[in-house]
Order: C-alpha cells, then sequence, then structure tokens
C-alpha cells in the first residue's frame, strides 16, 4: 500500500460499533464496456429507479457507456439507466459474480463517469469487509507468513479500509483494488490459512482514543521504520519511526525476498541526466554525482544535490523518488564515496524525546552505567529494546541491521557511465513493514505483540488498543 491521505486524520472517525456491519465499495477498474457473468447465487439488476430485472446462475451480461447511458444486455432486457446500475445479490447462500475473468462475492455497481474528460464507466464491488479481506490479506503479506503475521495483517488491513470508508462517504468508492490502497483479488485469492487469519480476528481494529486508526504498512522498513511527518508532514502519533531489526528475514528465504532489504540500483548517467531533465524542469548537462545534504531523523534522504557538468540542483524527497526510483529512500553509504561520514565512526544514533519523535545524537555519548555516567565512542554498545547494538550502527552478533553508515553529506560519483546507490527497505518505511512482522512471528511473536511494537504502542500509554468483536487486550 502506497498511498494514503494523512491530512484528514482528525477530520474521519469511525467508532468501533460502526466498524462491525461495514460493507466496502472497491473500484475493480474503469473502461467503456464490461462482460459480467453470475457464476452462484440469485442476483437482479437494478437501477436507481427500483427497476428491477432477475439474473440467475451461469447468465453472462454486458455492459456498455454510450454517451451518458448504460445499457446492458443479457438473456433478458434490462432498462438503460442514465445513472447507476447494480447487479444486487438476493436471497441467501453464496453469490459469486465475474467481471471480465475475475470473481467477486457481494455486488457489483456500474457507475457512469461522465466528469471526466473521456467519459468512462466505474466498476465498483460492494463487499462485506471480511469477504473483501479475505482477497486481501494473502495479496499483501503472502501466502506463506507465519499465523501470526497473517493475522497482524488482517487487523491492519480491516483498520486501514475501515478508516477509508469513514474518510470516503461523500465518494464513489472507498478503496482500489491496487496498491494505492490494498491489493485486493477477490475469491482467486482466498486461501485457507488467509481465511482462518481473518475469521481468527474478526471485527478486530486497532484504535486510538476509542476511534479506528489509518494502520499504513508497507513491504520492509530496511531496519527502522520512518515518521509519517517526514513523508507526508502531519505528525501522526501511532505513525512514528521504530526499530525493525527483523526486516533481515526477508534475506533468510531467497534472493529474490533477499531484494526487499538489501539492494542496489544503478542508472546510467545518460538516463539519469534525462530523468532529472524531465521532473525538475532544469538541464543540469550531464549528472555525475549526487550528494545527499539532508536526512531525517529514521535515516532516510529527505534532500540531495545533483551535480551536473552546467549546474548543481537541490531537490527534495518527491523528486528524488522521481528521478532514482529505488525501493526506498533508505540509501546507505556508498563503496568509495567523498565526504566526511564514515561507516565505522560517523553512524547517526538517535534518542527518542518525551513526545516520541527520534533526535539526531553524536557520538562519542554519555550514557548511565551501573558505576554512574560512562562516555563510549564508535566502538563501544549501548543496550536497547533490541538487545545490545554497538555504536558504529552494527547490532553486536548480527548482520547490519541498516544501511551501513550514514549518507549524509555523501557524494556518490559516477563510475564508468553509471552511477549506482545501495540502500536497505521497500517502499515508504511508515506502519508496519511486513516483512519484519513475519520475522518477528518467526521469533514467537503474536500478531499483537506485532501490532502493537509497529504502531507505538509502548510510548502511547494505553491510548492504542485493538477492540472488536473478539478484541484481545495488549499484554
Amino acid at each position: 500500500m502506497i498511498a494514503t491521505v494523512l491530512g484528514l486524520f482528525f477530520l474521519f472517525r469511525l467508532s468501533t460499533a460502526e466498524a462491525l456491519s461495514t460493507s466496502v465499495r472497491v473500484l475493480l477498474d474503469e473502461a467503456n464496456q464490461v462482460e459480467v457473468r453470475v457464476v452462484s447465487g440469485t442476483y437482479r439488476w437494478s437501477d436507481e429507479a427500483r427497476v428491477t430485472t432477475n439474473a440467475g446462475d451461469g447468465t453472462i451480461w454486458k455492459g456498455i457507456l454510450r454517451g451518458k447511458t448504460i445499457t446492458v444486455t443479457g438473456p433478458q432486457t434490462v432498462p438503460a439507466a442514465t445513472g447507476t446500475l447494480t447487479l444486487e445479490a438476493v436471497g441467501t447462500g453464496e453469490h459469486i459474480f465475474e467481471v471480465n475473468g475475475k470473481k467477486y462475492r457481494g455486488d457489483l455497481r456500474l457507475v457512469p463517469l461522465l466528469d471526466k474528460s473521456t467519459p468512462t464507466m466505474a466498476m465498483i464491488n460492494v463487499v462485506d469487509v471480511e469477504q473483501y479481506l479475505a482477497g486481501v490479506v494473502g495479496m499483501e503479506m503472502g501466502y506463506s507468513a507465519p499465523p501470526e503475521a497473517l493475522k497482524a495483517q488482517a487487523v491492519a488491513s480491516r483498520s486501514y479500509v475501515l478508516y477509508q470508508c469513514a474518510r470516503r462517504t461523500s465518494y464513489r468508492y472507498d478503496v482500489s483494488n491496487t496498491t494505492l490502497s490494498q491489493v485486493y483479488r477477490g475469491v482467486e485469492a482466498e486461501q485457507p490459512q488467509i481465511i482462518a487469519a481473518v475469521q481468527q480476528t474478526r471485527g478486530q481494529v486497532l484504535t486510538m482514543d476509542g476511534q479506528v486508526i489509518e494502520a499504513l504498512f508497507h513491504s520492509n522498513a530496511g531496519g527502522r521504520t520512518e515518521s509519517a511527518v517526514n513523508v507526508w508532514t502531519n505528525d501522526v502519533p501511532y505513525l512514528r519511526s521504530v526499530e525493525s531489526p527483523t526486516d533481515s528475514y526477508a534475506e533468510v528465504l531467497s534472493a529474490q525476498t533477499a531484494l526487499a532489504y538489501r539492494w542496489n540500483k544503478t542508472l546510467s548517467v545518460d538516463q539519469l541526466s534525462q530523468k532529472a531533465r524531465a521532473v525538475t524542469g532544469s538541464d543540469l548537462g550531464t549528472v555525475t554525482a549526487v550528494k545527499v545534504t539532508s536526512v531525517s531523523p529514521a535515516g532516510r534522504v529527505m534532500r540531495a544535490e545533483l551535480v551536473g557538468t552546467k549546474s548543481t540542483l537541490t531537490i527534495g524527497r518527491s523528486q528524488i523518488g522521481a528521478i532514482f526510483n529505488t525501493p526506498s529512500l533508505y540509501w546507505g553509504l556508498p563503496a568509495n564515496p567523498t565526504g566526511n561520514q564514515s561507516a565505522t565512526s560517523s553512524a547517526t544514533w538517535s534518542a527518542i524525546n518525551s513526545t516520541g519523535v527520534a533526535v539526531p545524537i553524536a557520538v562519542p555519548v554519555t550514557v548511565l552505567g551501573a558505576g554512574g555516567p560512562v562516555t563510549v565512542g564508535a566502538t563501544g554498545a549501548v543496550i536497547h529494546s533490541g538487545g545490545m547494538a554497538a555504536l558504529n550502527g552494527n547490532p553486536a552478533g548480527n548482520s547490519t541491521s541498516h544501511p551501513t553508515g550514514s549518507p549524509l553529506n555523501a557524494t556518490i560519483h559516477a563510475a564508468a557511465g553509471n552511477l549506482t546507490i545501495t540502500g536497505n527497505g521497500y517502499g515508504h518505511g511508515v506502519g508496519m513493514s511486513q516483512w519484519g512482522a513475519m520475522g518477528m512471528a518467526k521469533n514467537g511473536k503474536t500478531y499483537i505483540d506485532i501490532l502493537h511494537h509497529y504502531y507505538n504502542g509502548n510510548s502511547l500509554q494505553g491510548r492504542l488498543r485493538i477492540t472488536g468483536a473478539a478484541s484481545n487486550p495488549w499484554k
């Protein structure tokens, strides 16, 4: 999931009671025509005037937008509609329909989108939230994830979608079926372990101060999650940076999954120069280097300088993402940088202040030991929630859990016509890390432990809770 509107955090709220019987409106596609087949159950076509046409098992229908009118043809005549046409389930039992070869539960709405520059038709699946989740959790977390990680994903996805339902009541739909919201594939995504995770957490949502939260998540934090304030400018208490050492679980499974945790991205200087010109509108000449000039307290790149043969330009986070398109902005120190940072003596460390915000600190640092204050340098170690960690940024006795060193003020130069960036993590880094959740589950943590960790339960002093039909208290 990559898109959200955190600016509306305090404007749209959903109580737990409202969450328990909610249907979700999912945008499946937009097109001028669609083929629909009733797979099982009794349906009927209904327009806004409640004129209905029966649609039985196995019937096939074709909907077309002509001008401002939707016409549906099939075994029976369906009156043309200038508004929404709905294929709605009738009676009890299993109801499944198929759109363009994919099967879904619930109802289907065909909505004319006449306010677009090119009018088209939206196909919207209206489905019970629990059935929706059965088509989401496996697509988002993966089918081989440990059961506790799947349950954590079910609660996070349920919270996220119900937050969107409350926020988007005046919109035509609540979520899309892509990574712009949550990936949803309907019936084909349902598997026994996924259904079990949804059923075992039925109705459970994450709340802060009694309101359902926007439980964002991403693939891999690369060792530490990011605070929402550094991505979308709004400081959300439950979306602040936390350590995520179990992200390295991605390296355990395969060389392919390892790329979600540790990666290299190589761009030719020609590619980079063309992309920089397209994104910024500035002709820098040939881009020969990039210098990182600002990082977030968690270590992700916030600003950088593009060094070209004609000029140098400072770019911000969104332009960095558009130009370099790296899996994350958690860049590591390059193998042969210039600048005043090194991988062994100037790693970035942070302390958590009273508001839960990570504040960078530099080594040497004074810590309180058993015998009083002790000053430790780059080779010292401290004890934190994840165990012992050396002050050079490497957890004692483990592989590096962050990009090597800090990239701040390091300049990455092109060599042999290419520029290579190294880094960790995949995605925006805010909220729950899915690979980190899997690693925690493999280490014996419950879904409650996972959610408590990633949504800042430790720092919110009881304000963050799991509530719902089968709720469990925080441990």
